[in-house]
Order: C-alpha cells, then sequence, then structure tokens
C-alpha cells in the first residue's frame, strides 16, 4: 500500500480511491492518509472492509482535518472503535468539504456514538452521517 500511496500523492487524474475490500488494516490506512494530506483533487474516497481500526481512522481523521478535496469517505466494515470514532468527528468539525461519512458495521460504542451525533448536529441537513 505504501507504493500505491506514494504513486497517487500528487496524481491529479483520480477523483476517487476505491480501495474497498483490500485489508490494509491500519499502516494501509496511515500510508493512505499521508497522501491524502498532499493530494488536492479526491473526491470519494472508499475503505469500507479493510480491517482499519482506531489508529487508522485517527490516521486518515489527520488528514481531512486539511484536505479541502473529499466530499465522501466511505469506512463501514471495519474495526473503528470510539477513539477513532471521536477523532473523526473531531477533524469533521474542521472540515468543511465532507457531506458523507459512512462508519457503519464498526465497533463505535457510545462514546464515539455522541462525538459523531454531536458533529452531525452542527452539519447542515444534507450532511451523510452514518454509524
Amino acid at each position: 500500500v505504501a507504493e500505491l500511496a506514494q504513486a497517487i500523492t500528487g496524481n491529479t487524474t483520480f477523483t476517487v480511491w476505491d480501495f474497498r475490500g483490500n485489508k490494509m488494516c491500519d499502516k494501509g490506512a496511515e500510508a493512505l492518509a499521508g497522501a491524502l494530506k498532499q493530494n488536492q483533487s479526491v473526491s470519494l474516497v472508499g475503505l469500507a472492509n479493510n480491517n482499519i481500526g482506531d489508529e487508522g481512522a485517527k490516521a486518515l481523521a489527520h488528514a481531512l482535518g486539511t484536505n479541502t478535496t473529499v466530499e465522501s469517505i466511505i469506512l463501514n466494515g471495519n474495526h473503528i472503535g470510539d477513539e477513532g470514532a471521536k477523532a473523526l468527528a473531531c477533524a469533521l468539525k474542521q472540515n468543511t468539504t465532507a457531506t458523507s461519512i459512512r462508519l457503519n458495521n464498526n465497533h463505535i460504542g457510545d462514546e464515539g456514538a455522541k462525538a459523531l451525533q454531536k458533529v452531525k448536529a452542527m452539519k447542515p441537513p444534507n450532511f451523510i452521517l452514518v454509524w
């Protein structure tokens, strides 16, 4: 995944990164997050069913805090818990571009759900947040 992340970092052609079902785990998510910080063309990131946990979610959250092009991120079917959900919620407070994030079928408990619910309440009615 590191080589792929390096190759797409400066790519301005691809607007969709669909890496669903590749079992990249946290390390792969961290590599893609590094690319996401620098890439300014991607609008959809599909990372469902990749065994991503809290550390990968935190790295992606950090990237979403600075990225201004991602509109939709698909993270369903991973292993994200409260810590990852809280990090993503924090990033979404700052991010004004994202309009849809899907986190269903993860391991998000009450703490993560509360953080996500607060963000959902701050966003416009067309903002989609599923967990």
